[in-house]
């Protein structure tokens, strides 16, 4: 098993891998050598005084630097993997870098050396910037390199880790199998308006007895958070600010926190919630709002151990509500829901999502439900 924490810098890449490390017992091989590589060869420069001479060179050194960390031989968790030479030797040398007779091998060797790497762990830019003396202290070029980096990831598996450290963690450990961790029994539905949730989640509440299941549904509190997001809503339905985005993140922490989810998964009951930040993810996303911003404020909702995306079609999802005319103008909308269905299906791979097709008979999609959620399905 060999796992690479991925991410643009000050995310809390090297935390992170120590952290596991410490946790699992997996060795830890230090891999973003960036600084000892600038010290030793560039002496009192920071990257941005680097010539493009020097950039190149840099590279160079810390594509063989990770290299020779991720072909190191047994486990090991590392932080940085080679794939970041790709966007910043992109946007530190510009297109010219491309048109260097080593650039084919380099990026041969880049995409080489991540093939070997079991667990590609990919942490967003959530937390603030922290200044290196190296690497710019500018938020802009962080973000680019984030950007640069998903493109550059499209072409691999990898999964998405969000939150404090111990949150990280304990995720990491579920993603790679080494953690029998009771986050499995947190579940959040996910899918687009009238994709049949609310109905399935009550025919699962019936049947939770039958399986002897200790079985709990999360509650939506009207919490002071939730009244100030819809009082801003009423100002402005398609707002997707900062302070949106942040009061709708308070109003999950504060009903994960009524519904005492963390005490209940700890007591083995399973806890459903109908929808958690995936959602924020996805509508605010698709409102315009840059994913980063998002991730930030939701930091500290913790993430769901399971997360089942009811999967129905952007027109199908307004058919539905043609039928049921009530809910917001938002589920109306074609476009807008056709935004939603693309950002939803980029978080499927990165968060593991379950797809349940939600355009079969309800009869059938319950039974899929009962054998995910109980492990059988119901004798009625």
């Amino acid at each position: 098993m060999k796992i690479a924490v991925i991410g643009t810098y000050s995310t809390g890449k090297t935390t992170l891998a120590e952290t596991i490390s410490e946790r699992f017992n997996i060795p830890y091989v230090r891999g973003d050598k960036a600084r000892d590589i600038a010290a030793e060869f560039f002496p009192g420069k920071s990257l941005e005084k680097f010539t493009y001479d020097e950039q190149w060179s840099m590279q160079n050194k810390m594509l063989d630097s990770l290299t020779e960390t991720q072909l190191t031989p047994g486990q090991l968790v590392t932080d940085g993997c080679t794939l970041t030479c790709l966007p910043y030797g992109d946007l530190l040398c510009g297109q010219r870098i491309r048109n260097e007779p080593g650039y084919s091998a380099f990026e041969k060797q880049v995409r080489m050396a991540a093939d070997e790497i079991t667990h590609l762990i990919y942490i967003p830019p959530e937390l603030g910037l922290e200044n290196d003396a190296l690497r710019p202290a500018s938020q802009n070029f962080r973000l680019e390199i984030d950007t640069k980096l998903l493109v550059t990831l499209k072409d691999f598996n990898f999964r998405t880790v969000t939150g404090t450290v111990e949150q990280r963690v304990e995720q990491v450990g579920r993603i790679a199998g080494i953690q029998d961790s009771p986050w499995r029994n947190y579940i959040a539905f996910e899918g687009l308006p009238r994709c049949g949730k609310t109905t399935q989640l009550q025919i699962l509440k019936s049947h939770a007895e039958q399986f002897g299941a200790a079985y709990y549904q999360c509650a939506r509190f009207d919490s002071p958070y939730a009244k100030d997001l819809y009082k801003l809503k009423s100002e402005n339905l398609r707002i997707a600010s900062k302070e949106a985005i942040e009061l709708h993140a308070e109003a999950l922490l504060y009903d994960f926190n009524n519904n005492h989810v963390e005490e209940r998964i700890h007591n083995r009951e399973i806890v459903i919630a109908d929808r958690q930040k995936h959602t924020a993810l996805a509508l605010y996303g698709a409102l315009g709002a840059p994913l980063h911003e998002i991730y930030r404020a939701t930091y500290k909702v913790p993430t769901p151990g399971r997360v089942i995306y009811l999967k129905v079609s952007p027109r199908t999802s307004v058919e539905r509500m043609k039928i049921s005319p009530d809910g917001s103008a938002l589920k109306h909308d074609l476009m807008l829901q056709s935004r939603v269905e693309n950002l939803y299906e980029w978080l499927i791979p990165q968060f593991g999502f379950e797809i349940i097709d939600g355009e079969r008979p309800a009869e059938v999609i319950n039974n899929l439900l009962l054998e995910k959620i109980f492990g059988g399905r119901s004798h009625e």
